[in-house]
């Protein structure tokens, strides 16, 4: 006993659905092609009995490019040994310390918010006074510049030996004797102008 359950669809597991039906152009189209398609495969498989290719023109067009096409070595994107040591890639970049505060003045500052609740710069008063007064248009002496420039080298050279850093030593160094050289130069000025003077 079979049940047979045909549905409103007309499909199923069980039941084979009906082929469609075509109206007579469709028809006639579609025997047209599976002839078309037919006499393709007939003349596909006499070409390859007779060992012929259907279309020589694009064969010989093909085995014409191949022959000229010359294929480029395949540039790669990784850096040779050299090219890494020849940049700044392995340079460090050397500690430069910042400024450092003065701790007398930090101190001054402190004692100051201590006593008055805000902070005020211990030389801001001393600008506003010098504000104030009129400035005197004296030319330096510059025997005294010249002394003050050494003395400001050598500051600097006791700051970087506190630090630790002693290669800016032999360029400071030889400021100094530069500057010497010219103290030496004012002092022969100076007792020139005072006998030419007597």
């Amino acid at each position: 006993m079979e049940n047979i359950f045909i549905g409103a669809g007309g499909g199923g597991l069980w039941n084979n659905p009906r082929q469609p039906r075509y109206n007579k152009e469709a028809e006639e189209l579609r025997s047209l092609r599976k002839e078309e398609a037919d006499l393709i495969y007939i003349k596909r498989e006499e070409s390859i009995r007779r060992a012929k290719s259907l279309s020589t023109s694009a064969s010989e067009k093909s085995t014409a490019s191949k022959s000229t096409y010359q294929c480029e070595p395949r540039r790669t994107l990784k850096r040779n040994a050299e090219a890494c040591r020849a940049g700044k890639s392995y340079e460090r970049e050397m500690f430069h310390p910042g400024p450092y505060r003065d701790m007398e003045d930090e101190k001054k500052r402190l004692q100051n918010f201590m006593a008055t609740g805000r902070y005020e710069d211990p030389g801001m008063s001393i600008k506003k006074a010098e504000r104030r007064k009129p400035e005197e248009s004296q030319k330096p002496d510059p025997y005294e510049e010249v002394l003050n420039e050494i003395e400001e080298r050598k500051q600097f050279l006791e700051d970087m030996e506190a630090l630790g850093q002693n290669q800016h030593s032999f360029v400071v160094n030889s400021q100094i004797s530069q500057k010497l050289n010219e103290l030496e130069a004012l002092e022969k000025d100076r007792s020139s102008k005072q006998n030419a003077g007597k």
